[in-house]
């Protein structure tokens, strides 16, 4: 190994360390070495070198600095897919809620909103109080609720709707401000403190944060349908259990939250060099691309649409579930399958991809 090689690895470690907020002198302590030989170690002037010992402990405590090609990404992490699937729902709500809290907070939507309701009083701080007042009554409540809600805004119901807000000295004007106060309504619910025209002090922090990974190995398969229904069991899903949050026709509407609904579902499933399985789950609103944009769409007869990587929007939604035990593996994609809304499938191909990357596959005879 080189002077240059064994720095490497060194500063390799320290960074680690550095992102843990952790000190040198711990890394030195967990490499049973003193400080002042750490420095030593991490000087091109100095002739000492890092030892294969100590090379076998910075990999085990930091991973190894060089790992076989990988995609980066900032993704859901769960440690299996029942864990994403029982939170499928929540983060599919707070991620809505948190898109109502940043369209409410922005002084043109309340603005526009206060346009478009008739006030008693003047004083825009007393119209302000108001609707948050009325957001929070029982009354509205109700009203929000019903699965009918669209029906009770529109003009030939509008003066049974009046009925619950002139008690507090206005009416609303069109159907846009009635369902942004229903989104207001529904985020006072999950954040009692937030108030139209404030900000609070914590905000809405996500269910399960993005985590900056690394998936290293090689992608052995990629599950898209090109057909893309109009309802996969997974937006069928949202509607069935979030219904009275069930937006409206927004067409001529700007900037105004809407739940998710995925154009596109794509899953792939790479196999690690320490031969680990990870499955990753791509949700886009919109037909996903070629990052690379080599290709264009649609893509040519020949193209295999399922093998690029993807480009990712703002609006997407990954997640990855690691670790997948190699007897879980075909019952987890099947699964995710049906999930997607794609065919059964004997996964003859998959079961060929993993056989060339030296995977495992239970119940085959290897004939060596």
């Amino acid at each position: 190994m080189t002077k240059e090689e064994s720095i490497r690895w060194i500063n390799h470690a320290i960074a680690f360390y550095e992102s843990l907020s952790k000190k040198q002198k711990e890394l030195a302590k967990d490499l049973g070495i003193e400080e002042s030989r750490l420095s030593e170690l991490k000087n091109p002037h100095k002739p000492l070198k890092v030892s294969p010992n100590q090379i076998r402990l910075i990999t085990k405590l930091c991973g190894s600095p060089k790992r076989d090609p990988g995609r980066f990404e900032y993704a859901e992490l769960y440690d299996s897919l029942d864990a994403f699937f029982n939170q499928y729902i929540a983060v599919t709500l707070n991620r809505f809620h948190r898109d109502v809290y940043e369209s409410l907070t922005r002084e043109t939507i309340l603005g526009g909103i206060l346009e478009n309701c008739n006030f008693e009083m003047e004083n825009r701080e007393q119209q302000v109080e108001a609707i948050n007042q009325l957001v929070r009554s029982t009354e509205f409540a109700e009203i929000c609720k019903d699965v009918d809600f669209n029906r009770k805004v529109n003009n030939s119901s509008k003066d049974n709707f009046s009925l619950c807000t002139q008690p507090y000295g206005f009416t609303i004007n069109d159907e846009e401000t009635s369902h942004r106060l229903r989104q207001l309504w529904s985020l006072v619910e999950v954040l009692p403190e937030f108030k139209l025209g404030k900000r609070c002090k914590n905000g809405l922090a996500p269910i399960v944060p993005d985590t900056p990974l690394v998936l290293t190995g090689n992608r052995i398969a990629a599950f898209m349908s090109n057909n893309h229904p109009l309802t996969p069991p997974a937006n069928k899903l949202i509607k069935d259990e979030l219904n009275t949050l069930v937006n409206g026709d927004f067409s001529t509407a700007k900037q105004i939250p809407e739940l998710d609904d995925w154009e596109t579902i794509r899953v792939e499933l790479y196999l690690s060099e320490d031969m680990n399985y990870h499955i990753l789950i791509h949700m886009s609103d919109s037909v996903l691309q070629p990052s690379n944009h080599l290709h264009e769409y649609p893509c040519r007869d020949d193209f295999e649409y399922c093998n690029y990587d993807a480009a990712v929007s703002k609006k997407d939604r990954i997640a990855v579930i690691h670790n997948v035990n190699t007897l879980d593996l075909f019952r987890e994609i099947e699964e995710l399958r049906k999930w997607q809304g794609l065919e059964e499938d004997n996964l003859y191909e998959l079961k060929k991809n993993i056989a060339k990357a030296g995977g495992h596959i239970p119940g085959a005879l290897v004939l060596t």
